[in-house]
């Protein structure tokens, strides 16, 4: 844009805003043109007669921005602050039960423990065919929702079913703490199609597929179709891994070491930070719609600091212990197991 200064004659200022249009109305004859100010300023130069105005003042600070930083400066001091001032206990233990497609028997059944004093996890996995009595009080509640058990002992995947899906988890746990002598802090109840969603939002899950799967059973509208070999699984892929169990040749077992190491593995990548950090949004997403769990978000804080510690080092994994017996029940190896828990939870 592009303006003029005024012309200066007899003391008066005389606008020359037409002057492209020829000479004004009050055009003095006698005047010479020379004793016009007619400077033409474009915007680089009106920019520089204004900065030279401005010499010597007082520049007006952007107060916004360093308010802004500094807000974000202090939520980021305060999160720290409580997950390292937020005391969690020593040794936290998870009860994760993976539901089938109808959502009551449990198809996999494992004992996250957490140690927060050095970061180590540790999954122990009990088969979902392990023989288990359930207590006189327990059978009367699955009894008065179920008439089907006609005896108190069972496979352990079967307490979900005839507990109903509001006692479920509760008499799930419970059974397991009387009969293995374990403490169990929370529970988690994970949808399969959860964890498809969770595969899919971290962009799947490298493994290696240790055989050839496949199998089909429309009843269940389960359909199993893996390739041997190293491979990139999506959601479903993996929900065919975690699933697949009549092709191994140990059974039962042989599906457990599978899924342990995939969880593993599947563990190590969503529990980076930087994924923590980009996918956090999924995740609440994903206990929200799929999990039913009796541990609270805000429970969650003073864990952080195990999340970021996380190394493959410290990840075990292992087996209650026992045989298949000629019923076709996986019997626990109690006495054992009590010494291999002692090491495991030292």
């Amino acid at each position: 844009m592009l303006y003029y200064k005024k012309k200066l004659t007899n003391g008066k200022a005389k606008n020359m805003s037409n002057i492209n249009k020829g000479y004004p109305d009050d055009w003095d004859n006698d005047f010479n043109i020379q004793n016009y100010d007619e400077t033409v300023i474009d915007g680089r130069e009106r920019r520089r007669l204004a900065q030279e105005r401005n010499q010597g003042r007082r520049p007006k600070k952007n107060r916004s921005a360093p308010k802004a930083f500094l807000i974000f400066l202090a939520a980021v001091l305060l999160v720290l602050a409580v997950i390292l001032i937020v005391p969690t206990p020593r040794r936290t233990v998870f009860l994760v039960a993976g539901t089938d497609e109808d959502g009551t028997r449990t198809d996999a059944i494992m004992l996250a423990s957490l140690n927060s004093w050095n970061g180590e996890i540790t999954l122990l996995s009990i088969p979902r065919d392990t023989y288990i009595k359930v207590s006189e009080e327990n059978y009367k509640t699955m009894r008065a929702t179920y008439p089907e058990p006609a005896r108190q002992g069972m496979k352990i995947t079967e307490i979900h079913h005839y507990a109903g899906e509001e006692d479920g988890m509760n008499i799930l746990k419970d059974e397991i703490e009387r009969n293995f002598g374990v403490d169990i802090d929370y529970y988690a109840r994970v949808d399969f199609d959860a964890f498809a969603f969770l595969v899919d939002s971290i962009g799947g899950v490298e493994f290696d597929v240790p055989q050839d799967m496949d199998f089909e059973d429309p009843t269940q509208d389960l359909y199993i179709h893996l390739k041997k070999g190293n491979q990139v699984l999506d959601g479903d892929k993996a929900e065919q891994l975690m699933r697949f169990r009549y092709g191994y040749a140990n059974q039962d077992l042989g599906r457990v070491s599978v899924q342990q190491a995939f969880v593993k593995t599947f563990a190590m990548k969503a529990l980076k930070p930087s994924n923590v950090l980009l996918h956090g949004g999924d995740y609440v997403k994903a206990i929200k719609e799929y999990i039913k769990t009796d541990f609270k978000p805000i429970n969650s804080v003073g864990y952080l600091k195990c999340v970021f510690s996380l190394k493959d080092s410290k990840f075990e994994t292992a087996t209650i212990p026992g045989a298949v017996g000629g019923n076709g029940m996986f019997n626990a190896d109690f006495e054992e197991f009590n010494e291999l828990y002692g090491k495991l939870y030292k």
